[in-house]
């Protein structure tokens, strides 16, 4: 049994749904759920920016930390700031997780062609086991 479980999520659409499928198949379980993100400052946007942009990302894990809650799982949400890859990778270690999950496809395509995929790095640079979602 897996005892806790790291989500990456992006607030997108396609995270929405990483998060849900991690309910309905730990749901009835004592696994934890960790719903991590992360937050890019960007200096260029001035402070205002970058703390609303922290904030509205705050409240989209907060919303799915209350929907795991609700339907009965211990479940905990992280914002964290730098790049979402090697900030899943550090949270995952502190944390000791037993699984990541991710989405197959982040905020967008145009993202994902610039940064390279979350998924991708994660796949191939975790010492844990990554199981990503279509």
């Amino acid at each position: 049994m897996l005892g806790k479980v790291l989500i990456g999520f992006d607030g997108s659409e396609a995270a929405t749904r990483t998060v849900d499928w991690c309910i309905d198949a730990f749901e009835g379980t004592k696994t934890e759920l960790l719903i991590v993100a992360s937050a890019i400052m960007r200096p260029e946007l001035g402070s205002a920016a970058n703390q609303s942009l922290a904030a509205e990302v705050q409240a989209g894990c907060d919303r799915m930390r209350d929907h795991a809650t609700d339907r009965g799982l211990a479940s905990r949400s992280l914002v964290l700031t730098g790049d979402p890859r090697s900030t899943i990778l550090a949270c995952a270690e502190r944390e000791g997780v037993d699984l990541i999950v991710i989405g197959s496809r982040g905020h967008s395509e145009l993202t994902d062609l610039v940064l390279g995929s979350v998924a991708s790095y994660l796949t191939h640079h975790s010492p844990r086991p990554v199981l990503v979602i279509r």
